[in-house]
């Protein structure tokens, strides 16, 4: 996604792409979660519209 980005943004600025390098602003990232009662949260963790709501939202 962050190369789209910067290609995206080359593009507007010179209308052209020329290699470059980059990282996150944060260098470590994850998630982690933990089910404490998986009977009574099963619903949502494996439910994939929970997630690609999740992850829209990180994005």
């Amino acid at each position: 996604m962050y190369g789209l980005l910067k290609a995206a943004e080359q593009i507007r600025r010179s209308g052209r792409i020329v290699p470059t390098a980059g990282k996150p602003a944060t260098a470590m990232r994850g998630i982690r979660y933990f089910l404490h009662n998986e009977e009574m949260e099963k619903n949502w963790y494996f439910s994939k519209e929970y997630w690609d709501q999740y992850f829209s939202m990180l994005a």
